[in-house]
Parts: structure tokens; sequence; C-alpha cells
């Protein structure tokens, strides 16, 4: 009989209620220390773990970290308190992510690292260091344009953009400048220079949004 039901809730992901009412089934795939109240026709459903209902119509989310050091996000975004519109099947992930985690940049070779935080702090650094750093936002990582840079063992650039969802290292690796011309050069600083302004201006830009959420 069990078997037969989830035959059917697999091809058939609704629910006519006595009433003629479509009902719909709804996952909700929880991750990391949260607890959930679903407010659904005037009743409080409280969920801790993965669960499926069969609900139609509005219902009302509430989600709070379990533990101290934590933010909700409700399918990606960062809120704890939402209203949905139930008209299909539907899967709501809701996560408890670490308010604030490890960035560290290691540093190779002679050179300067600039790392700009989304708060608008910037240091420049010659040498390893970790930051505490809001997680969920950007942070942009630039060096010299007349310098040759590779971050990560794989990327050659001299600006890097990362969006923080947990603890993150990066390398930022400085090599020996190649031998060009100095018209190359200047050909290549201005490229990297515009470049960078772009990186920039996606950084900034997202920072922004980040920070409205």
């Amino acid at each position: 009989m069990l078997f037969s039901l989830v035959i059917i809730q697999a091809l058939y992901p609704y629910v006519l209620t006595s009433l003629g009412e479509t009902s719909y089934l709804v996952k909700f795939l929880l991750e990391g220390p949260v607890i959930v109240n679903i407010i659904y026709n005037n009743s409080n459903i409280l969920i801790d773990s993965n669960t499926t209902l069969t609900l139609s119509g509005k219902i009302t989310l509430k989600a709070l970290p379990t533990s101290l050091g934590y933010v909700v996000l409700i399918d990606g975004r960062k809120v704890s308190n939402t209203s949905l519109n139930i008209n299909g099947p539907t899967t709501i992930n809701i996560t408890a992510i670490p308010s604030y985690v490890n960035l560290s940049v290691y540093v190779f070779g002679k050179g300067v690292v600039t790392v700009q935080l989304s708060n608008g702090s910037s240091y420049s650094i010659s040498e390893n260091k970790t930051f505490t750093v809001k997680n969920y936002t950007f942070v942009y990582i630039n060096a010299p344009f007349n310098q040759n840079v590779i971050f990560n063992h794989n990327i050659e650039s001299n600006f890097y953009v990362v969006l923080l969802n947990g603890s993150t290292s990066i390398n930022v690796t400085f090599l020996p400048n190649k031998n060009i011309s100095p018209q190359s050069k200047t050909q290549l600083n201005l490229t990297g220079i515009a470049l960078g302004i772009i990186a920039l201006a996606f950084y900034l830009f997202f920072r922004r949004k980040s920070s409205s959420n």
C-alpha cells in the first residue's frame, strides 16, 4: 500500500481535497542549524529537517538559526521571513550559513596585494594574511598592473572578484616580468586597467545589491 502511494505521488504531485481544492507536494530542504515555522490555514507547522507537505495557496515561512553566529537563506535570498503562493509542486531550500568566515590570502613571490571588502575596508599586504569577513559578500583583490600575477595557480590576471560562501583560501603568485617591449607593456597595462575597472564595477554593483538584501 505504501509503495503504491509513493508511485502515485511521483506520477501525480498534487492531491484533490474533499472540498475539490487542488493541493500540491511542497518539499522543504533544510541545511545547517535551522528551524522553520510554516504558517498555513491559520495553523503552525514546525520543522527542523527535510519535510514534504501537501499545501496550496498562501504560506508564510519564519526561519530561525538554532546556533549563534548564523544567518538564514531562503532559496538563496538572505531573508528569514517570506510569504509564498503555492500553485504547483515546489521545492524550497532553507539554509543556515555562518555570519562570518575566514578569508585567507597567501602571497607567493615579491609583490603587494590589495584586498577590498564589501564594507569598504581596504588592506594592502605583501605576506600571508587571514581576514574575518562577513559571509555571502563580495571581495575584490587586485595587484599592480605592471606585474605578472596568477590567482589560485591557474588564473593569469591582476584582479580577482569572489563571492564568499564559507571559509575561502586564495593564492596570489607574483611571477618575474616577461621581456616585452615598452609599447606592448603600455598596451597591456591599459588593457589591464580597463579590465580592472570593469571588475571593480561588477564588485561595486554586487556589493550594493548584497548589502540591500
